[in-house]
Order: C-alpha cells, then structure tokens, then sequence
C-alpha cells in the first residue's frame, strides 16, 4: 500500500500536469485569462509543502590545529 505522504505527492504532481496541459491547450486557443490561472494553479501545486522522509547526516568536526 502506498504512504499517505507518497499518495499526496503523485496526486498533486498529476493534478500539476493537467492544469499545465491545460494552460497550454489555452494559449493555443488565445484563451489568456484560463491560461493565467492554469498556469497560475501550477505554480501554487508546485509549491505545497508535502513531508517526505529526510535524512540527517552529521559529519565529524576536522581535527583543530
């Protein structure tokens, strides 16, 4: 079964593509505003936060001289 975190990641990335075909599809047809906030509803899917599982690395310090 596919994480929560995982599914909201692949749902916002498909739901991304499409409104980006779709501001394509209304610049085609000289269509500005819809493509205006196609484009502008890709932008701010783009940006939605989604946790993912990061990694923390410490590297030891450099021996003082």
């Amino acid at each position: 079964m596919i994480e929560t975190s995982s599914q909201l990641l692949w749902t916002l990335l498909a739901l991304g593509l499409f409104c980006s075909v779709q501001a394509v599809r209304d610049l085609r047809r000289r269509n500005y505003p819809m493509a205006a906030l196609a484009a502008l509803c890709v932008l701010l899917i783009l940006l939605v936060p989604v946790q993912t599982h990061a990694v923390k690395v410490d590297f030891p310090a450099p021996p003082s001289r």
